[in-house]
Protein backbone atom coordinates (compact mmCIF):
# COMPACT_ATOMS: atom_id res chain seq x y z
CA UNK A 1 0.00 0.00 0.00
CA UNK A 2 1.24 3.44 -1.00
CA UNK A 3 2.39 5.21 2.64
CA UNK A 4 0.91 8.42 0.80
CA UNK A 5 -2.42 7.45 1.29
CA UNK A 6 -2.13 5.84 4.81
CA UNK A 7 -3.61 8.06 7.35
CA UNK A 8 -2.46 8.06 11.04
CA UNK A 9 -4.13 6.07 13.27
CA UNK A 10 -5.27 9.44 15.19
CA UNK A 11 -4.70 13.08 14.36
CA UNK A 12 -2.22 14.91 16.11
CA UNK A 13 -3.19 18.52 16.60
CA UNK A 14 -0.43 19.28 14.15
CA UNK A 15 -2.23 16.98 11.98
CA UNK A 16 -5.00 18.60 12.10
CA UNK A 17 -3.72 22.40 11.59
CA UNK A 18 -2.42 21.00 7.97
CA UNK A 19 -5.30 19.54 7.04
CA UNK A 20 -7.12 22.78 8.06
CA UNK A 21 -4.49 24.97 5.96
CA UNK A 22 -4.60 22.72 2.90
CA UNK A 23 -8.58 22.55 3.00
CA UNK A 24 -9.02 25.81 3.58
CA UNK A 25 -6.84 27.00 0.54
CA UNK A 26 -8.92 26.30 -2.86
CA UNK A 27 -11.60 28.84 -1.18
CA UNK A 28 -9.02 31.15 -0.19
CA UNK A 29 -7.34 30.85 -3.60
CA UNK A 30 -11.18 31.67 -5.23
CA UNK A 31 -11.76 34.23 -2.88
CA UNK A 32 -8.38 36.68 -3.93
CA UNK A 33 -7.85 34.94 -7.07
CA UNK A 34 -7.54 38.96 -8.70
CA UNK A 35 -5.12 39.48 -5.69
CA UNK A 36 -1.34 40.71 -7.06
CA UNK A 37 0.88 38.42 -4.52
CA UNK A 38 -1.75 35.49 -4.55
CA UNK A 39 1.04 32.95 -5.46
CA UNK A 40 3.57 34.35 -2.24
CA UNK A 41 0.12 33.81 -0.26
CA UNK A 42 -0.22 30.49 -0.85
CA UNK A 43 3.39 29.55 -0.79
CA UNK A 44 3.52 31.12 2.96
CA UNK A 45 0.75 29.49 4.18
CA UNK A 46 2.43 25.96 2.86
CA UNK A 47 5.69 26.81 4.14
CA UNK A 48 4.37 28.19 7.58
CA UNK A 49 4.83 26.11 10.59
CA UNK A 50 1.04 25.05 11.16
CA UNK A 51 1.43 23.36 8.02
CA UNK A 52 4.37 21.93 6.46
CA UNK A 53 7.45 23.92 8.40
CA UNK A 54 9.93 24.92 6.04
CA UNK A 55 12.52 27.47 6.46
CA UNK A 56 12.88 28.55 3.36
CA UNK A 57 10.65 27.51 -0.05
CA UNK A 58 11.00 29.01 -3.66
CA UNK A 59 8.30 28.16 -6.28
CA UNK A 60 9.34 28.48 -10.23
CA UNK A 61 7.76 28.14 -13.14
CA UNK A 62 9.95 26.27 -15.89
CA UNK A 63 8.15 26.76 -19.27
CA UNK A 64 10.00 24.33 -21.37
CA UNK A 65 8.15 26.39 -24.81
CA UNK A 66 10.14 29.37 -24.08
CA UNK A 67 13.15 27.88 -22.48
CA UNK A 68 12.96 29.64 -19.20
CA UNK A 69 12.82 29.17 -15.24
CA UNK A 70 11.40 31.58 -13.98
CA UNK A 71 11.02 32.49 -9.85
CA UNK A 72 7.08 33.20 -8.90
CA UNK A 73 7.14 33.27 -5.31
CA UNK A 74 9.50 33.12 -2.32
CA UNK A 75 9.11 32.06 1.77
CA UNK A 76 11.65 32.81 4.18
CA UNK A 77 11.10 32.38 7.97
CA UNK A 78 13.51 35.11 9.48
CA UNK A 79 12.35 37.92 6.46
CA UNK A 80 8.73 38.39 7.06
CA UNK A 81 7.58 39.88 10.36
CA UNK A 82 3.59 38.79 8.87
CA UNK A 83 4.94 35.33 9.02
CA UNK A 84 4.13 35.09 12.70
CA UNK A 85 0.38 36.45 11.97
CA UNK A 86 -2.92 35.03 10.32
CA UNK A 87 -1.49 36.02 6.80
CA UNK A 88 -4.99 36.00 5.30
CA UNK A 89 -6.71 38.70 7.75
CA UNK A 90 -4.66 41.17 5.81
CA UNK A 91 -3.60 39.55 2.49
CA UNK A 92 -2.54 43.00 0.23
CA UNK A 93 -0.70 44.05 3.24
CA UNK A 94 1.27 40.56 3.31
CA UNK A 95 1.66 40.73 -0.16
CA UNK A 96 3.49 44.11 -0.18
CA UNK A 97 5.46 42.94 2.74
CA UNK A 98 6.98 40.07 1.50
CA UNK A 99 8.26 41.49 -1.36
CA UNK A 100 10.92 43.57 0.74
CA UNK A 101 13.04 40.58 1.88
CA UNK A 102 15.76 39.83 0.16
CA UNK A 103 15.16 36.09 -0.34
CA UNK A 104 12.12 37.49 -2.31
CA UNK A 105 13.72 39.89 -4.47
CA UNK A 106 16.12 37.10 -5.22
CA UNK A 107 14.13 34.45 -6.21
CA UNK A 108 11.70 36.97 -8.12
CA UNK A 109 15.10 37.93 -9.97
CA UNK A 110 15.67 33.90 -11.19
CA UNK A 111 15.05 34.02 -14.70
CA UNK A 112 17.09 31.41 -16.36
CA UNK A 113 16.66 28.43 -19.08
CA UNK A 114 14.46 25.65 -18.51
CA UNK A 115 15.21 22.17 -17.12
CA UNK A 116 13.41 20.48 -18.99
CA UNK A 117 14.10 17.26 -21.23
CA UNK A 118 15.62 15.84 -17.47
CA UNK A 119 14.08 13.08 -16.29
CA UNK A 120 12.11 13.74 -12.92
CA UNK A 121 14.54 12.18 -10.79
CA UNK A 122 17.32 14.10 -12.16
CA UNK A 123 15.58 16.78 -12.21
CA UNK A 124 14.66 17.27 -8.86
CA UNK A 125 18.31 16.55 -7.89
CA UNK A 126 19.24 19.09 -10.14
CA UNK A 127 16.92 21.52 -8.54
CA UNK A 128 18.13 20.82 -5.08
CA UNK A 129 21.94 21.56 -6.04
CA UNK A 130 20.23 24.84 -7.08
CA UNK A 131 18.93 25.11 -3.78
CA UNK A 132 22.09 24.81 -2.66
CA UNK A 133 22.83 28.08 -5.02
CA UNK A 134 19.94 29.72 -3.32
CA UNK A 135 21.72 29.72 0.39
CA UNK A 136 19.74 26.58 1.49
CA UNK A 137 22.04 24.21 3.28
CA UNK A 138 19.44 21.17 2.99
CA UNK A 139 17.53 21.82 -0.06
CA UNK A 140 14.86 19.53 -1.52
CA UNK A 141 12.96 19.68 -4.35
CA UNK A 142 9.23 18.76 -5.83
CA UNK A 143 8.31 19.20 -10.13
CA UNK A 144 4.51 18.72 -11.03
CA UNK A 145 3.06 19.37 -14.04
CA UNK A 146 1.02 22.52 -14.31
CA UNK A 147 -0.99 24.39 -17.08
CA UNK A 148 0.18 25.50 -20.58
CA UNK A 149 2.50 22.23 -20.62
CA UNK A 150 4.81 23.89 -17.99
CA UNK A 151 6.07 22.89 -14.82
CA UNK A 152 5.56 23.83 -11.22
CA UNK A 153 8.55 23.51 -8.98
CA UNK A 154 9.08 23.52 -5.35
CA UNK A 155 12.68 23.90 -3.92
CA UNK A 156 12.50 23.75 0.24
CA UNK A 157 14.45 23.38 3.16
CA UNK A 158 12.31 21.31 5.78
CA UNK A 159 12.49 22.62 9.35
CA UNK A 160 11.48 19.64 10.58
CA UNK A 161 11.24 16.02 9.43
CA UNK A 162 8.49 15.06 7.87
CA UNK A 163 6.20 12.01 7.83
CA UNK A 164 5.50 9.81 4.69
CA UNK A 165 2.01 10.95 5.27
CA UNK A 166 3.26 14.53 5.46
CA UNK A 167 5.17 14.67 2.40
CA UNK A 168 1.85 12.35 0.52
CA UNK A 169 0.22 15.38 1.14
CA UNK A 170 2.70 17.90 0.56
CA UNK A 171 3.15 16.23 -3.54
CA UNK A 172 -0.40 17.27 -3.62
CA UNK A 173 -1.19 20.10 -2.62
CA UNK A 174 1.40 21.86 -3.85
CA UNK A 175 -0.10 22.01 -7.59
CA UNK A 176 -2.14 24.87 -6.12
CA UNK A 177 0.19 26.96 -7.00
CA UNK A 178 0.02 26.42 -10.81
CA UNK A 179 -3.99 27.59 -9.63
CA UNK A 180 -2.40 30.84 -8.54
CA UNK A 181 -0.19 31.98 -11.82
CA UNK A 182 -1.33 32.61 -14.88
Amino acid sequence: MNTETVLPEAFSLEDRSLLFAVVSLPQRILAYHNLEGLTDLVLHELAHEECFGFKQAAYFVDNPDFDQLVGRAASHEDECEAHKKNIWETPKSFAEDVGKGDFHRKIRDVSEKSFAGDEDAELMKRFAEFGKDLGMEHPHALVWNIKHANRGVLVFEKRKELTPWHMGMLNKVVSLLGLTTS
